[in-house]
């Protein structure tokens, strides 16, 4: 086999080959081998049928499956050898197969960009170190006395967290007489509905009923409404607001409070899981400004070809959700640019096999199983879920993708420009809540 190589950009590459016929007619061969070991004829015994009548029974599938596996054999050896990582399904172009002729054919596959590590040198991180102590811990054992979530009727004005429901028509024909009543529940400030319906509901009451237009985007699910602006009429039907309760009445949960927070061993026991919280939100924070960096930087140009093949498939997976699922016209992320998210995404994915490729970053067998034995000490029920034998692959695959994202991110932030900083734990809780809000 012989082949060349040309990169027609970043991400294209065109990839020759020529197989001489005697290689050919060695998989021509296997392919036989495995047709025999299979097949029933009548008159004969079986996997003892001569070669040349199967030849002249399965001639058209022995011939695609001798030119499928040498196009695809040959091309996993190159891709391997060449160290390339192709991100898309090839395109094969045969130029030249007469029978017992060598086999020409080209390939278009596009692959990984190599980037330049040292172009995030330019960017600047905030490394958070979040440290706890005694007043964490007392303010953890306040707020965690067995609370629990409960709903009560709102006759008052609609507010943040309110679990609302709506009966909304679409107006057709200059008129909502006789139009359809579709029924959607959703809470307030939680992404479940686009802000411009939110918007109108805050400070609204039950039964009141408002009108908006709503410009639905040429990218939205729903075929029946794209680049349409709709007229809305909004019945409030039902709302909710939520308050806490507690398992004991509030003398015993007074007590209870007292006593914890004179045993040093449950102190230790929480400053312990705080620790721990604290690490997984250190990691969080660092994750989300690399990320932020990636996508507000644009390190890599993405191809229009590739990137209009990811919008259809996208596309495609929304009107699957949409029909399936939620059937809720105003989910906020069918209002997004999907083209910009794509990029964005797209942005990720490939630095992130990028640099996974040309660092060589894998996860070990010992790895895993260390991250095994860590959450079967530290969480009850992994251990439970760890036992169900169908969970298990699931599992697995879950625990090798975290490992290897946090390998990808510490990595990536080695070429960062850091600044670190530190802070207390309730601050950085109260950080999140304000950010919640806004």
């Amino acid at each position: 086999m012989k082949f060349f190589l040309n990169k027609n950009n970043d991400f294209e590459q065109e990839l020759k080959i020529k197989v001489p016929n005697t290689e050919i007619n060695i998989v021509r061969k296997k392919v036989i081998v495995n047709i025999k070991k299979k097949i029933n004829i009548p008159g004969f015994r079986k996997n003892k049928i001569p070669i040349e009548i199967i030849q002249q029974k399965y001639n058209n599938h022995i011939e695609n499956k001798t030119i499928q596996n040498t196009i695809y054999n040959n091309l996993k050896k190159i891709l391997l050898k060449k160290k390339i990582h192709i991100i898309n399904e090839p395109k094969i172009i045969i130029h030249q197969y007469p029978k017992n002729t060598d086999l020409i054919y080209s390939v278009y596959f596009q692959s990984i960009p190599e980037i330049n590590l040292n172009t995030f040198k330019t960017l600047h991180i905030q490394k958070k170190t979040i440290i706890i102590d005694d007043l964490d811990v007392t303010n953890y054992i306040n707020q965690n006395q067995n609370q629990k979530i409960n709903w009560k009727k709102n006759y008052n004005q609609i507010q943040d967290n309110d679990k609302v429901t709506i009966y909304y028509q679409i107006e057709s024909n200059n008129t909502f007489k006789n139009t359809k009543i579709n029924k959607l529940t959703f809470t307030i400030k939680k992404k479940e509905i686009i802000t411009q319906i939110e918007k109108q509901l805050i400070n609204k009451q039950l039964n009141n009923i408002i009108i908006v237009q709503i410009k639905i985007p040429a990218q939205h699910p729903d075929i029946r409404y794209k680049n349409k602006t709709l007229k809305i009429k909004i019945h409030i039907g039902k709302v909710l607001t939520p308050y806490i309760t507690y398992s004991k009445n509030t003398f015993n949960n007074v007590l209870e409070k007292k006593k914890k927070l004179y045993n040093e061993n449950l102190k230790n026991t929480i400053k312990n899981k705080l620790k721990q919280y604290a690490l997984r939100l250190e990691y969080t924070e660092l994750k989300k400004q690399i990320i932020q960096n990636i996508k507000k930087n644009h390190i890599i140009n993405i191809p229009d070809i590739f990137l209009q093949e990811k919008i259809k498939k996208m596309q495609d997976i929304y009107i699957k959700q949409y029909i399936q699922k939620s059937k809720n016209i105003f989910y906020p992320k069918y209002y997004k640019n999907l083209t910009k998210k794509i990029i964005n995404d797209l942005q990720i994915e490939l630095i992130i096999k990028s640099i996974t490729h040309q660092k060589n970053i894998r996860v070990t067998e010992k790895e895993i199983d260390q991250y095994i034995q860590w959450e079967k000490k530290n969480n009850l029920q992994f251990q439970k879920i760890m036992q169900i034998p169908q969970h298990k692959k699931n599992i697995l695959n879950y625990i090798h993708n975290i490992i290897l994202e946090k390998k990808i991110i510490h990595n990536l932030s080695s070429y960062f420009t850091i600044q670190h900083k530190t802070y207390n734990l309730r601050d950085i809780i109260i950080q999140k809540k304000i950010q919640k809000n806004i």
